[in-house]
């Protein structure tokens, strides 16, 4: 099975009681598999909106 390396990262912005959050996975793309042979998820990209009690 050929090497890889996966790149991921978030940032996130806060304000009083709120957070907001972008999440991004494999966002090189990369083409990989994982131990059962089961093609993983290519990019894809999360958001969220929080709010502090």
């Amino acid at each position: 099975m050929p090497g890889y390396t996966l790149v991921s990262g978030s940032v996130f912005y806060d304000v009083q009681r709120y957070r907001f959050a972008l999440k991004g996975n494999n966002l090189s793309n990369e083409r990989y598999w994982n131990n059962n042979g089961s093609p993983q998820k290519p990019s894809n990209f999360i958001a969220s909106v929080s709010f502090k009690f």
